[in-house]
């Protein structure tokens, strides 16, 4: 494969997330395997676009699929519920939460407007960024012909602030717990003021 045209550039995530990709490592040549000695290891990798193989299944079940999951039994809808809603098979929905399909940023924001049927277009921005983090590198992104609209590019950016003010307030709360155990364990140990003492008999003498 010519490799020669293949270079950095950016690839549009979500609506106005923007991932820095490198194309420009080396090709890897495998290690030879002797069949006759060993047998061929199995592929790690899933050749289907949007299947998941091995060893990423564990990883997307774990943060993307819980995510979903909770997402979820918080609003209520069954598995069949959410997938009428969000315009995608049953199958797909169970898929996702297994973690056996990667999602696409369609998918997030498809399931984002279906978790938040009666919410505003703040809150459902806030859930489909919440999932496309979820999603990680295994999030598939779709590649737009045009850019997305004004309105909805500063609704993301609403969102995308709110969540990180609630990041910052929860790392000012871990830091505040974190000192508050610190000081507690720096305190001295108060003396027994029974200690050496003869405690008095409790009950009817």
């Amino acid at each position: 494969m010519d490799r020669s045209g293949l270079s950095s550039g950016r690839l549009r995530v979500g609506s106005d997330v923007e991932a820095e990709l490198d194309t420009s490592d080396p090709v890897v040549t495998p290690a030879r395997v002797d069949t006759d000695s060993a047998a061929a290891p199995a592929p790690t990798r899933a050749t289907r676009w949007g299947e998941v193989g091995p060893d990423e299944r564990r990883e997307v079940r774990s943060r993307f699929g819980t995510t979903v999951w909770a997402a979820r039994l918080a609003a209520g809808p069954t598995q069949a519920g959410l997938a009428a809603r969000a315009g995608v098979s049953e199958r797909t929905v169970r898929a996702l939460e297994a973690g056996t399909q990667r999602p696409s940023d369609a998918t997030t924001a498809a399931l984002a407007a279906a978790l938040c049927p009666h919410r505003d277009a703040l809150t459902i921005a806030v859930l489909d960024i919440e999932l496309q983090i979820a999603a990680g590198a295994s999030l598939r992104p779709r590649h737009r012909r045009r850019p997305p609209r004004v309105r909805r590019q500063r609704i993301y950016a609403a969102a995308r602030r709110q969540l990180a003010e609630r990041r910052e307030a929860q790392q000012a709360e871990d830091l505040d717990a974190m000192v508050g155990f610190a000081l507690a364990a720096m305190e001295p140990e108060q003396p027994d003021p029974w200690a050496g003492a003869r405690r008095p008999a409790v009950g009817p003498s």
